[in-house]
């Protein structure tokens, strides 16, 4: 939205990732926020473009940590609500809520939908020309992040945590690009979704903290984003000096509230969870 008085530019946030980091840089080890973001995509019965966020980071951590953290919180919030067993309703699916929760690799995942191997899987190339021959509308303006979900929405996602919540697990690299590499396979990533009823409720990954990596990743999204016509972001200088500064290793975790209420509640249009919300 412009400022008619001193003609600069002003953005929704879309997340508080960047100046929570800027916290972790200066010695907060533990850190939430609860509120409102806004990011500009199609609405529907399962997103509003702006929804209540709690998004956290804790020090000293990575996504193994968060998961364990994650699956606690839902568990606690389940017991809050009188419910006599830790089975939920949603939808046409009955899910376990009893711990341990499922956790799925993104390769396995792959393999048992389209057996394909990882390297299919992480190669943009050879990626594309496997999913042109299911999908004749993928085209070379299609970037690897286009590419990837069309396929993980076809045939993946829906069948993800409907008997038990799922964490799939251990992206391609290129869809980690604030996340730690995974080893001993560097061409994933420590980052993980949480699913329960075929629905994604959060998003997490161990932090990268390298800034000179991190630098790297940055301009690697941008020139990508240049191929394709996309608009194309500044390199938040602020976040680099916060790494060159030192952030300790971390995890963090960005979860969608109205989401995860639909889901405890049996709702199926994200309306029925959100005062007044958009006709």
């Amino acid at each position: 939205m412009p400022d008619k008085k001193i003609s600069r530019q002003y953005y929704l946030p879309t997340s508080p990732e960047f100046p929570m980091k800027r916290l972790l840089a200066n010695g907060y080890e533990k850190i939430f926020y609860l509120g409102k973001v806004f990011r500009n995509e199609n609405e529907g019965s399962l997103h509003l473009r702006e929804f209540t966020m709690l998004e956290w980071y804790r020090a000293y951590a990575d996504y193994e940590h968060i998961m364990n953290e994650t699956m606690e919180l839902i568990i606690f919030l389940i017991d809050g609500h009188g419910k006599e067993s830790m089975q939920i309703q949603y939808g046409d699916y009955m899910i376990d809520m009893k711990p341990p929760w499922q956790k799925t690799t993104v390769s396995d995942a792959f393999r048992r939908a389209y057996d394909i191997d990882n390297e299919t899987l992480t190669d943009q190339k050879k990626l594309f020309d496997f999913a042109h021959t299911l999908f004749k509308e993928i085209n070379g303006d299609w970037s690897y992040s286009d590419i990837f979900f069309k396929l993980f929405l076809e045939k993946i996602e829906k069948n993800l945590g409907t008997a038990r919540p799922e964490f799939i697990i251990n992206f391609p690299l290129q869809l980690g690009a604030l996340a730690k590499k995974h080893e001993p396979d560097p061409r994933f990533a420590e980052r993980f979704e949480l699913y329960i009823g075929g629905l994604e409720i959060a998003n997490a990954y161990t932090e990268l903290n390298d800034p000179v990596e991190q630098k790297q990743r940055f301009r690697e999204t941008q020139i990508a984003r240049a191929k394709l016509g996309k608009p194309i972001y500044k390199i938040d200088k602020t976040l680099i000096e916060c790494l060159q500064y030192g952030i300790p290793p971390a995890g963090g975790i960005a979860l969608g509230v109205d989401r995860l209420i639909m889901v405890l509640l049996n709702c199926h249009d994200i309306r029925q969870v959100v005062w007044f919300p958009p006709e």
